[in-house]
This record gives C-alpha cells, sequence and structure tokens, in this order.
C-alpha cells in the first residue's frame, strides 16, 4: 500500500508582511488609546467648567442656612433685606465651621464678600427677596414654593428686592443655557439646566436624570 501523500504545508510568510501586520496592530491599538485618552480629557474639561455651577448652588444653599440659623436666634424673625448680608456674618461663620474647610468639594461663601457667582469669566449676585423682610417663618405659609435667595445678574452688598423670574439669559455652562438659581426657605436649591434640571439637597446635588454626587 502506497503511503498517503504528505498534508500541504502552507508557505512561511514573508518577513515583511510579518511586520506589517504588526505595524498595523500597534497602530489601532494606539489609535484607541488616544481616543479613550481624548474622551477622558475632554470630559474632565467640561467637569471642569461645570464646577463654577455646583459652586454657586452650594453658596445659595450655605446662605439660606446662614438666614435661617439668624432667624432661629431672633425669635424666628427673617433679616431685614436692606442689611441682610450684613446682619447674617456671625452667622455665615457658624454655617462654616459646621461645614468644615474639606466638606464642600466645589467651595462655598466666604465672610465678608459681596454674595454672588462667577461662571465663564461673567459674574453673578445673590439676592434676598425683600417681600420676606422682617417676617417670621411661621407666617410663610407655603415655605418649599416661597424664594427666600435668588440669583441675579450683577452683585452688590445686600441686593435685595421682590422676587420675579429674570427676564435676561443665565450665563451658559459648558456651552448648555441653563436658568437662574433660586433657594425656597425650605426645599431644594433648584437650577435649570440643558433640558433637565440639577437640585442641591444637603451635600448632594441631583440631577433628573438620577445622577448624583457628594
Amino acid at each position: 500500500m502506497e503511503a498517503p501523500p504528505p498534508y500541504p504545508q502552507m508557505p512561511p510568510m514573508p518577513r515583511s508582511n510579518t511586520k506589517m501586520i504588526w505595524g498595523i496592530v500597534i497602530g489601532v491599538v494606539c489609535l484607541c488609546c488616544l481616543g479613550v485618552g481624548g474622551l477622558l480629557v475632554w470630559g474632565f474639561s467640561k467637569i471642569t467648567k461645570a464646577v463654577p455651577l455646583f459652586a454657586c448652588g452650594y453658596k445659595i444653599q450655605d446662605l439660606r442656612s446662614a438666614v435661617i440659623h439668624y432667624a432661629n436666634a431672633h425669635g424666628g424673625k427673617l433679616p431685614n433685606a436692606a442689611t441682610w448680608q450684613t446682619d447674617i456674618q456671625p452667622d455665615i461663620q457658624e454655617i462654616l465651621k459646621t461645614i468644615g474647610e474639606n466638606k464642600r468639594p466645589f467651595g462655598t461663601i466666604k465672610a465678608g464678600e459681596d454674595f454672588g457667582c462667577t461662571m465663564d469669566g461673567k459674574s453673578t449676585g445673590i439676592a434676598f427677596n425683600s417681600d420676606l423682610s422682617g417676617k417670621l417663618k411661621t407666617d410663610i405659609k407655603d415655605p418649599e414654593n416661597t424664594v427666600l435667595l435668588f440669583e441675579v445678574p450683577a452683585a452688590s452688598a445686600n441686593a435685595h428686592a421682590p422676587y420675579k423670574p429674570e427676564a435676561s439669559t443665565a450665563p451658559e455652562v459648558i456651552g448648555l443655557n441653563r436658568g437662574w438659581i433660586t433657594a425656597p426657605l425650605e426645599g431644594k436649591v433648584t437650577v435649570a439646566f440643558g433640558n433637565g434640571k440639577v437640585t442641591f439637597d444637603g451635600d448632594t446635588f441631583h440631577s433628573d436624570n438620577g445622577s448624583t454626587r457628594n
């Protein structure tokens, strides 16, 4: 019986082709790495530009805490609108002690400054609702829907006015439209952002897509 013919063998791949294939593989890996790295840099850049929005939200929230602290120390009576910033300076110090130096990742209020925010190089202010000037907290029937503090286009000492929705456009954040930040007497500090909204609740902010950050 004749022996079966040997299995055909593949000819050796030319060395030049092997180098080319390895070059393609390495190139694809490098492109993938660069793509991921680019996305990370892009994402970090966007987050960095959004930080002032969160800082402003926390600042208004902490200012509200100082106003409430003042009222609690004065028989439940809110400060006079014309001097509210001056009046709550000791209460700001107490709130800052409570928060602690490292509690706010984005920063917070500082005693003695004109209350305001800066986003995309544009400064805004924080005003007191003069309709609540000197009122007792217990006299306010709907505290969760009654604005106490609100963002305004320019900062000034003891800024105050009757609250009404701001007609002008707030400074954009990361290229997205946003609303003006408001803080009711009780409840969450809120700002419209893009097609949704962001709320500040204690030490956490929430977006209405369910994401949170402590």
